[in-house]
């Protein structure tokens, strides 16, 4: 399948798997919307992708605040028409015993892994819907499926992620709009 014109939004976008997604997904001839807290390396990217001869937006963000979200498809309806893609992709681990973990850490790690998540799904499905078309990624991990020690917030986090994926999947099932 060639994705060449469509339109991608990530969250996460300005380092690790948020960032291989944006330069891979661009070199393929998606416009690629940028969301993320840091704004130096979102523009870096930008330039990097519009110098390869790609086309992308930037949005700073914190995927724990709805309307930041929100802006960022918003962004991708008003700079490229549309959004065929959304990659809710930020997100952050902790390693320790669990009596050990922080709450603060473990609150923050819910709302950027699980949460944020949710935000964007929230925010990409009224446009999938009106489209009747469009696929709703979730970076998750395996440690979602199968705990390992020492990671039991993290692997909360990301089978919360697994289960509003699956949920999805069914909900839309035999539809264009495709849960990943």
């Amino acid at each position: 399948m060639s994705l060449a014109g469509r339109v991608a939004a990530i969250t996460g976008a300005s380092s690790g798997i948020g960032l291989a997604c944006a330069k891979h997904l661009a070199r393929e001839g998606v416009a690629v919307v940028l969301g993320a807290r840091r704004t130096s390396l979102l523009e870096s990217t930008a330039a990097q992708i519009a110098a390869a001869g790609g086309r992308a937006a930037i949005v700073p963000m914190d995927v724990a605040r709805e309307e930041d979200v929100r802006a960022l498809v918003a962004t991708a309806t008003r700079e490229f028409g549309r959004l065929d893609i959304m990659i809710c992709n930020a997100g952050f681990g902790y390693y320790g015993t669990l009596e050990k973990t922080p709450s603060d850490i473990m609150q923050r790690m819910m709302t950027v892994n699980y949460i944020g998540t949710f935000f964007g799904a929230r925010a990409a499905l009224p446009l999938f819907r009106e489209q009747n078309s469009g696929h709703l990624i979730f970076m998750s991990s395996i440690v979602g499926r199968r705990g390992i020690a020492f990671m039991g917030g993290y692997s909360a986090t990301k089978a919360a992620q697994a289960g509003l994926a699956e949920s999805l999947r069914t909900e839309f099932a035999g539809t264009p709009i495709h849960i990943s």
